[in-house]
């Protein structure tokens, strides 16, 4: 049963991916109306996905936890984290999407500071502070880094309208 359902996991999370894909090559059609909003048209996409997927994902913690033969106390964690991960799927999510309009614009320093840079100095570093010099309880600790996330959305998105990352390769100068 536990491999089925990893079969079904790694089959859903392939089709998200394409759905992903799918919302950036709309975002890019869609682009050419001339209209400043259509430009967010596959994070709009994603972020309507994302807040169904979490919904399911909060929805099916338990059961999902209860497919491992392990003792109460893993499983009421195990449901917890994915609560956790459910709350912050959509932030995530146009992160992503943010990521990948940005990588596509040509200039992959961006693309380096928005992944790396952000990863290692403010998720591994709070992380790494919280845990070794607070008493929080591992779920704030989860909780506290990923709410990281916002904050990332939040700059993926003001990049991404800024134009700054688009490099021009067909325009003469």
């Amino acid at each position: 049963m536990l491999q089925q359902a990893r079969k079904y996991f790694l089959i859903f999370s392939s089709e998200l991916s394409i759905f992903s894909w799918i919302c950036l090559i709309v975002s890019r059609q869609c682009k050419n109306k001339g209209k400043w909003w259509w430009e967010f048209v596959g994070i709009v996409l994603t972020l309507i996905i994302s807040i169904v997927l979490a919904g399911i994902l909060a929805l099916c913690a338990r059961p999902i936890s209860n497919i491992y033969n392990t003792t109460e106390m893993i499983k009421d964690m195990a449901t917890k984290f994915m609560w956790v991960s459910a709350i912050f799927m959509s932030f995530d999510a146009i992160t992503t999407s943010c990521y990948f309009t940005l990588r596509s614009g040509g200039k992959t320093f961006i693309t380096f500071i928005f992944d790396s840079f952000f990863l290692w100095v403010f998720f591994v570093s709070s992380a790494f502070i919280l845990s070794r010099f607070t008493d929080l309880p591992i779920f704030a600790i989860y909780f506290i880094v990923n709410s990281f996330f916002i904050v990332k959305s939040t700059i993926g998105l003001i990049m991404v309208k800024s134009k700054k990352w688009v490099v021009n390769l067909v325009e003469n100068k």
